[in-house]
């Protein structure tokens, strides 16, 4: 599986305004939903999402049943020369027994806003290919080195 991975812009700059907390925020704050439909097209239109449902109106959210969006634990922010990390607990788990296709992820906060219209889109993760369960345990291992995203400056 070739994952890739995309910070929104937007998001970029709340963060740096100090709008969204990567790591200070209450438990639960951040949150990840799952995609029916591949996100791999990365261009101007999807640099401008802002929102969830800038995300799940260009892309079909996943509504199998059971499935429900989580919350991500124990967050990090790490630096190492010009990259800088952001991870969570892994894995992520959408359920035990269950059954759901996915290509891609999102992750999103709850800091800001009241509901998908004006919650934060942080980032978005395309598995590259459909990851799917059946009636078992779908889960999500974040890369260890790359965490959930990885921005490097040049």
């Amino acid at each position: 599986m070739s994952v890739t991975s995309h910070v929104y812009p937007l998001a970029m700059k709340a963060i740096e305004t100090g709008t969204i907390d990567l790591v200070s925020a209450t438990s639960g704050a951040f949150k990840m939903g799952l995609l029916a439909s591949a996100a791999a097209t990365w261009g101007s239109t999807q640099e401008a999402y802002q929102y969830v449902s800038d995300v799940t109106g260009a892309y079909t959210e996943v509504s199998s049943s059971g499935y429900a969006r989580v919350s991500l634990s124990s967050l990090t922010l790490t630096r190492s020369g010009a990259a800088v990390v952001w991870t969570c607990s892994s894995p992520i788990v959408f359920g035990s027994d269950i059954t759901l296709s996915a290509y891609a992820a999102f992750v999103y906060t709850t800091l800001v806003g009241s509901g998908d219209s004006s919650y934060p889109v942080i980032g978005i993760i395309d598995f590259g290919e459909e990851v799917s369960s059946t009636s078992g345990t779908w889960e999500y291992t974040v890369d260890p080195t790359n965490g959930l995203f990885v921005v490097t400056s040049s």
